[in-house]
């Protein structure tokens, strides 16, 4: 499914060969299947696919542990939710996770699907965007706080604010067409706001 759905993969079915064109030796029988099985599985996890995306949008999205967790709550979660858990902090984008993890959007969009139903985890609230950045950023975490910017910005928290700080951030990492993005976005709500004077002063 990962490879076929997530990096456009094709299978090919070669009904008893013993070996594979241009390639020595033969094929060892352990990589004998019914290729029937893997139709139905892909189906099964497309299926489950659309169910988990209700719940988790997009990769842009972070999640915070949803209060104290105690220590008999995770007893039954299996390892990759464990590992998931682990990792959200409300200040990590879920396509930050899938990085560090190693492992496919799938997997860890059906951990998060699984907190969130056992009411361990939630969305993070988007008036709590900013804070998180302003921290992220205090910590040395520029990209996360980059993307908690980003995501602040995209929902229109923070005002104008937010872009001269995703701006200066920026600018810190020599990304300076970004950086000039935001500091575009802030003096044109600046304009559009008629605070002049301001807007002389930042240019």
């Amino acid at each position: 499914y990962w490879l076929c759905c997530g990096h456009n993969a094709r299978l090919k079915a070669l009904e008893g060969a013993r070996e594979v064109p241009g390639k020595e030796g033969a094929i060892d029988e352990n990589f004998f299947f019914n290729p029937a099985a893997v139709i139905i599985e892909a189906a099964r996890r497309m299926h489950e696919w659309a169910g988990i995306r209700e719940r988790i949008q997009d990769s842009s999205e972070f999640f915070v542990p949803a209060g104290e967790l105690a220590g008999t709550q995770v007893l039954d979660l299996d390892d990759m939710a464990l590992n998931v858990l682990d990792l959200v902090d409300g200040k990590r984008s879920v396509a930050r996770i899938v990085e560090i993890t190693g492992c496919s959007s799938f997997h860890v969009f059906k951990a998060l699907a699984t907190l969130c139903d056992r009411g361990q985890v939630r969305l993070l609230e988007p008036q709590e965007l900013a804070a998180n950045a302003l921290e992220c950023l205090s910590e040395g975490r520029m990209a996360d706080g980059l993307n908690l910017l980003e995501k602040a910005a995209e929902a229109g928290i923070g005002g104008q604010e937010a872009h001269l700080t995703a701006a200066k951030a920026y600018q810190s990492l020599d990304e300076l067409e970004k950086a000039a993005g935001h500091y575009k976005t802030y003096i044109e709500g600046l304009v559009a706001a008629g605070d002049r004077k301001s807007t002389r002063l930042n240019s």
